[in-house]
């Protein structure tokens, strides 16, 4: 059984936990924590604007549902906008 992750690790994982680290200029131990507990609120915005994802896909805890911009999938590429992701927001929405 599988412990339950945070929204952001396969984002930040994606992106590169040391690659991370030293962008930010903490320790592998730090951007860790971020990807296994969320990255802390003051960073959030500058780690999606590195990274090149929304800050709700880091934190969506702080910054509510998304419902603009492109989707960004763990490879870090936009999808068209378009591309129905199925989500039980989405699935809400059209219902």
């Amino acid at each position: 059984m599988s412990k339950p992750r945070h929204p952001s690790y396969p984002i930040l994982r994606a992106y590169g936990l040391n690659r991370l680290a030293t962008e930010f200029g903490v320790i592998h131990y730090a951007a860790w924590k971020w990807a296994a507990f969320g990255v802390p609120a003051e960073r959030v915005a500058a780690v999606a604007r590195v990274i090149g994802c929304r800050p709700h896909d880091l934190r969506p805890d702080l910054y509510g549902p998304h419902d603009s911009g492109p989707e960004i999938n763990t490879a870090g590429i936009a999808m068209p906008a378009n591309h129905d992701s199925a989500t039980p927001a989405a699935a809400a929405a059209t219902a």
